[in-house]
């Protein structure tokens, strides 16, 4: 059995989101989120410690919130699209907050 390394727990989230890297802005969603990042499936594959900026609306929130992440992982899918593990830098307390009010809902 591996052991799993991650800090955060994780809280399985779909939402709409937009991926902007180099110029560039992607649609894909999100699959999970945590107080120290979030998966998300992307049309486009990016490498790994690529810098992003994640475009989202969190239900806690209820307006577009901008996570600046890294990434740390990428999968391509059956689908052709992939799935990508995002690192947040420099989550600020509002944030923080709605993603603990997220965690914490059923």
């Amino acid at each position: 059995m591996t052991q799993d390394k991650r800090v955060h727990d994780r809280k399985e989230l779909t939402l709409p989101l937009r991926i902007e890297s180099g110029g560039k802005l992607l649609d894909g969603e999100s699959l999970d989120i945590s107080v120290g990042g979030m998966r998300v499936s992307s049309p486009e594959d990016l490498p790994f410690g690529t810098k992003v900026k994640l475009h989202v609306v969190l239900p806690t929130l209820g307006e577009e919130t901008v996570f600046e992440a890294e990434v740390r992982w990428g999968q391509r899918e059956p689908s052709g699209w992939f799935v990508l593990g995002l690192q947040f830098h420099r989550v600020r307390a509002r944030e923080t907050w709605a993603i603990n009010q997220l965690m914490r809902q059923g």
